[in-house]
């Protein structure tokens, strides 16, 4: 079994350790001159790169194996149904290690990475659907912060971005009332004098200013 690695640079849970984000999904990361030659028009996923070939890639959730083989310009590729209804796909693999109606867990190994269909280079595309149609997939990418993270209520209509700027591009935009999980896992940004970057959660003990002061500690 395999573990989750998260992405020092967005917070994102990536299925393959060590990859980075190349392109990110949708219109706003499509360049204009290459939208023909995706079938809807736009990247319809994220591209995960800088992994070695047949690097591990791993289930972010438990699901059920819907299909293993060769999809089209995917290449070799793996869809998983999670128990919502909503799908994730693998596309590129070099290899496959599940087969078509197998359960699958978090961290249980997919296949190796790779660049075979319509691909430039090793790396991963990873997309989600729901009801056929392929959906922003940053929100699954954290979905599994809330079984180890504090919940905010957003106060107003706000934007949620891909990164810690207002110059960095909008994912969506979060309604007054809606509730978001600030991640207690992995790498998380942090503010020291002025000055941001990141360390690990597991060594740093977390405290709720709504709770009268009580902390949750995490490993050490």
């Amino acid at each position: 079994m395999g573990l989750l690695y998260i992405d020092p640079a967005t917070g994102w849970e990536l299925p393959v350790a060590g990859g980075v984000v190349t392109q990110g999904y949708g219109p706003e990361n499509t360049d204009p001159s290459v939208r023909h030659l995706y079938r809807k028009g736009y990247h319809t996923g994220i591209d995960i790169g800088g992994v070695a070939l047949d690097a591990p890639v791993v289930s972010p959730r438990d699901a059920t194996v819907v299909s293993a083989d060769v999809n089209g310009g995917y290449g070799n590729c793996v869809v998983l149904e999670c128990e919502d209804g909503a799908q994730a796909l693998f596309g590129h693999l070099n290899t496959i290690s599940v087969a078509a109606g197998q359960s699958v867990f978090v961290g249980d190994q997919l296949g190796g990475a790779g660049t075979t269909g319509v691909s430039t280079g090793v790396h991963l595309h990873y997309e989600w659907r729901r009801g056929g149609d392929d959906i922003d997939p940053v929100p699954f990418m954290l979905a599994s912060a809330p079984a180890q993270s504090w919940t905010a209520v957003v106060k107003e209509a706000l934007n949620l971005r891909s990164g810690p700027s207002k110059n960095d591009p909008i994912l969506t935009t979060l309604e007054a009332g809606s509730t978001v999980h600030i991640g207690a896992e992995g790498w998380v940004p942090v503010w020291y004098e002025g000055r941001q970057g990141w360390m690990f959660a597991e060594y740093l003990e977390l405290q709720a200013s709504d709770t009268g002061g009580r902390s949750r500690r995490r490993g050490g």
